[in-house]
């Protein structure tokens, strides 16, 4: 998505929301429209954006695995325990809120497994790499 189509989603969203109105958005536009939110660390928002999304979209993984990250964001940790393994949980960003969650509930233990099983897969990257260390 270009630089350009951004900030017109993030437009389009806040007149949707001003007006009151509904329009359309595929789910990967909502993530952007949540992610131009977070980089303000505006979670709140971003959680917002997440929750109308699944409304549009409510079987939408990648949603909801946003949803658990945004509710842990906002420290709501119990809720964003129930999201998380409510839905099937084997994407990098679902393990990666798993584990944050077992260091959370002091298990430390399951959180290294967690962590150790995504740095030996195939989805080993420099980023993946700085998201563990910033846990």
């Amino acid at each position: 998505m270009s630089e350009d189509k951004r900030p017109e989603l993030l437009i389009r969203y806040e007149q949707m929301v001003k007006d009151h109105a509904n329009y359309y958005f595929d789910a990967d536009d909502l993530e952007e429209i949540a992610y131009q939110y977070e980089i303000r660390d505006l979670y709140q928002k971003a959680l917002e954006v997440i929750e109308r999304g699944l409304s549009m979209h409510p079987g939408s993984m990648s949603l909801g695995i946003k949803r658990a990250k945004y509710l842990l964001c906002l420290d709501c940790v119990e809720e964003a325990e129930k999201q998380i393994y409510s839905i099937p949980h084997d994407s990098v960003d679902a393990v990666l809120i798993c584990a944050e969650l077992s260091f959370i509930q002091a298990n430390g233990e399951q959180a290294i497994s967690l962590l150790s099983s995504l740095l030996s897969s195939d989805e080993m990257s420099v980023d993946l790499c700085f998201d563990i260390i910033d846990m």
